[in-house]
């Protein structure tokens, strides 16, 4: 990458702290792209409990590793953060006094000055100086750090506050320079800071799956996993609720604000499914393995950019690769994977809903503005004197959204439910030669997922023929992990929805049929060979203790096998096809 990030290593009085933006303080941050939203979130519960507590204990040794701040220019009349990364510019002078210096302007919004001793820079005797009109010192990295400084500098009340003001507050400020070079990265300031997160957290701690989710760049299915969710971000941050795309899911849906208090995974009390969840789908399921051969043609990487097809076959992806991966991902997969979660039957009631009920939440106040802004962005505009009515006001919306999570049937809340359906989406795609259009294959697809969910296969009617598929002659859950979809559930579906289609003979005949059923049947019967056998073998020994060894093994054997033809024989006669 033809960038490089110039910095200053210095030490500052906490009456300075007020100069130092979170990002959640940057106007129009909370419009930023959902993969630019990584460090708005500042957990005050950790802030007042924890960091704030330690700094005002006189018996605690005070030290921290730097914050690192960035020079974020901003556009001019917006206040929001310029996109395009900018070359300094680069000036040798002689001061008055005969000191030689090196400057690095980014004008008008910075510039370093740096002494100039035999011919090389003297980094320990830099200078920084910046506009605050025209750029925003930001903390990319110690953000809880820097809250807990600034709550503490704000009130003279507290105890020690005389003598913190004498501190000295590491920080680390850089700034970034575009390299004057034949071609010149294009990518922003915020591709750049993101990048800086990654590293910096990644050295530190690592940063959870779902963080990581939404942060990298270079894995293809992480970039269109932010994209998914980026579909729905987008449509929520326009004001007006009328003036949205009325189908697409809320951002509400998707769990991918991934810490709790205690800065623990949790989950979102308002989401249907996680983040990582749904990367596990696109790579298992529907997209394939990270530059795998599936990948490549499920993607129809072929028709891509000259840069999209080059990382492919480099295996890596470049900031340029990136940018032309959403932008094909948008074209070809994206339509196909939102009309599927848009309009299957109980997400599409549950969109619907929300969207009744954020009239009669807006319709109450602010207090329910922000506490809304709050479940869907993780922070809202609202007063300290407002925080018991927000507060107040998050509960009630939590509570009407796990009224709403509760009308989704007990299957398809649980894991399995939906790996099952997104595999059964993987493979026929393939099989009923949709190849290059998945927008017209889910419509196909969904239109008869429907029917099935209507005759409710995935409750009470179809509980009998799941049997040893979604659960044991116990009632408990099995074939529930990822890689158990594509042999399990996930054929079962396939099965249903072409079954359905045949019926209504829409690109689908009985010969098709046929050639499906055979496929998916024959991965069906080794869930139900297994599962048969463990029933059978608990049975036998209750009623036959004489039998044991191979002579029960072969029992077993001849009693599951009779077992699991006569389910899919039934099977067979319910699907009411041949």
């Amino acid at each position: 990458m033809d960038l490089s990030v110039r910095f200053l290593q210095a030490a500052i009085r906490p009456s300075a702290l007020h100069s130092i933006k979170l990002v959640q303080e940057i106007p129009g941050s909370d419009r930023w792209p959902v993969r630019d939203l990584f460090q708005r979130e500042v957990d005050t519960d950790r802030v007042s409990k924890y960091i704030l507590p330690w700094l005002e204990n006189a018996e605690k040794v005070k030290f921290f590793s730097p914050l690192t701040l960035t020079l974020i220019p901003l556009d001019q009349g917006r206040g929001s953060a310029r996109s395009i990364v900018s070359s300094f510019v680069r000036q040798d002078v002689t001061d008055s006094e005969g000191r030689a210096w090196r400057i690095l302007k980014n004008e008008p919004y910075f510039r370093f000055r740096f002494p100039i001793d035999g011919g090389q820079e003297c980094p320990e005797g830099g200078i920084l100086e910046w506009d605050s009109s025209h750029t925003s010192l930001v903390a990319i990295d110690g953000q809880h750090r820097l809250s807990a400084l600034k709550r503490y500098m704000s009130d003279p009340s507290r105890p020690g506050h005389a003598e913190f003001q004498k501190w000295h507050i590491p920080v680390v400020i850089c700034g970034i320079d575009q390299l004057q070079t034949r071609e010149k990265a294009s990518v922003s300031n915020l591709d750049v800071v993101r990048s800086m997160f990654v590293y910096i957290n990644t050295q530190a701690r690592v940063p959870s799956l779902a963080r990581q989710i939404l942060l990298n760049d270079e894995s293809p299915n992480y970039v269109c996993c932010q994209e998914l969710l980026q579909h729905s971000h987008e449509n929520d941050v326009v004001d007006d609720p009328a003036a949205r795309d009325s189908e697409r899911l809320p951002l509400l849906f998707y769990d991918w604000r991934d810490l709790d208090a205690g800065g623990r995974v949790g989950a979102s009390p308002a989401a249907i499914k996680s983040i990582t969840e749904i990367a596990s789908w696109l790579e298992h399921y529907v997209l394939g393995a990270d530059y795998s051969e599936d990948q490549y043609e499920s993607l129809d990487v072929e028709s891509g950019s000259d840069a999209l097809q080059d990382a492919f076959k480099r295996k890596r992806m470049l900031p340029e690769s990136a940018v032309d991966l959403r932008a094909h991902f948008r074209k070809t997969v994206l339509p196909g994977i939102s009309t599927l979660f848009q309009n299957f039957r109980p997400y599409a009631e549950y969109r619907e809903s929300i969207a009744r009920l954020e009239r009669d939440w807006l319709a109450k106040g602010e207090p329910y503005q922000h506490a809304l802004s709050q479940l869907r962005f993780g922070s809202h505009k609202g007063k300290v004197s407002e925080a018991k009515a927000i507060h107040s006001a998050y509960e009630e919306i939590v509570e009407d959204l796990i009224d709403l999570k509760s009308a989704i049937p007990h299957l398809l809340a649980l894991d399995i439910g939906m790996r099952g359906i997104l595999s059964s989406f993987g493979d026929l795609y393939w099989t009923e030669d949709f190849k290059g259009n998945w927008l017209t294959y889910s419509q196909w697809f969904t239109k008869y997922l429907n029917q099935v969910y209507d005759q409710d296969w995935f409750g009470s009617r179809g509980s009998r023929l799941r049997l040893h598929i979604t659960h044991n002659a116990a009632g408990l859950i099995v074939n529930h992990k990822i890689g158990d979809a594509t042999k399990a559930l996930g054929p079962l579906v396939s099965i249903l929805v072409c079954g359905e289609a045949t019926k209504s003979r829409d690109r689908a005949t009985k010969e098709s049929m046929q050639e499906v059923w055979d496929e998916c049947t024959e991965r069906l019967m080794v869930a139900l060979r297994a599962g048969y056998r463990t029933q059978h073998r608990a049975e036998l020994r209750t009623r036959h203790p004489e039998l044991v060894g191979r002579d029960l093994t072969e029992r077993v054997r001849t009693v599951a096998n009779k077992s699991t033809h006569a389910h899919i024989a039934r099977l067979r006669k319910a699907l009411e096809v041949f």
